[in-house]
């Protein structure tokens, strides 16, 4: 598991991965590009997580900013959202997260 928390949600001194590779970033930022077209037969990387720069190979170039609504999770407000030809207003906050991720899935078999 890779450490993207805030400090808020960190048990005793314990810094996140984040927090420790921040000071070492050319920008405070990090993008995340996940494959909705994985064939995991194909063995090819289903993610890919890009620490101090934009990933401008498999991200959009449009970058949007919202702020935080919380400081413990990744966490901020929406008034609608579209995905294809359907769209929807709603007003919500939002938890960003992801799973689940391939590993979750094997685990997840091995476990039944």
């Amino acid at each position: 598991m890779l450490g993207l928390g805030w400090p808020n949600l960190s048990m005793g001194e314990v810094r996140s991965t984040y927090a420790n590779i921040l000071p070492s970033l050319d920008s405070p930022l990090f993008t995340i590009w996940i494959d909705r077209k994985f064939n995991h037969h194909l063995n090819a990387n289903p993610s890919l997580i890009t620490f101090g720069a934009i990933d401008g190979v498999n991200c959009h170039s449009e970058i949007n900013y919202v702020p935080l609504t919380s400081e413990t999770y990744w966490q901020f407000a929406i008034d609608g959202f579209s995905i294809g030809n359907y769209s929807e207003r709603k007003i919500e906050q939002v938890v960003a997260f992801i799973l689940p991720t391939p590993m979750c899935k094997r685990r997840r078999r091995a476990a039944s």
